[in-house]
C-alpha cells in the first residue's frame, strides 16, 4: 500500500504542475507522466470500489423485493 500512495502522490503533484505551466509540452509531460504513475498506483493496488449512491442502492433494492402483484 505504501507503494501505491507513493505513486499517487508522486500523481498528484505531476498534475498540479501541469496545471500552473504555461508552457504546453511540458504541461503535456507532466499530465502524461501522472498518467503514467496512476497506473502503476493501480497496478500496486487496485483502487477500492465506491459504494454505490444512495438512488442505485434504492434502485437495487426495489429489483430485488418482489412486486405486489406476485403475492
Amino acid at each position: 500500500m505504501v507503494k501505491a500512495d507513493y505513486y499517487r502522490r508522486q500523481a498528484d503533484i505531476c498534475m498540479r504542475l501541469s496545471l500552473m505551466s504555461d508552457d504546453q509540452e511540458i504541461a503535456g509531460f507532466l499530465l502524461n507522466k501522472a498518467i503514467e504513475l496512476m497506473g502503476q498506483a493501480n497496478e500496486a493496488e487496485p483502487p477500492a470500489r465506491p459504494p454505490p449512491s444512495p438512488q442505485v442502492a434504492q434502485q437495487q433494492q426495489q429489483q430485488i423485493q418482489p412486486s405486489q402483484e406476485d403475492e
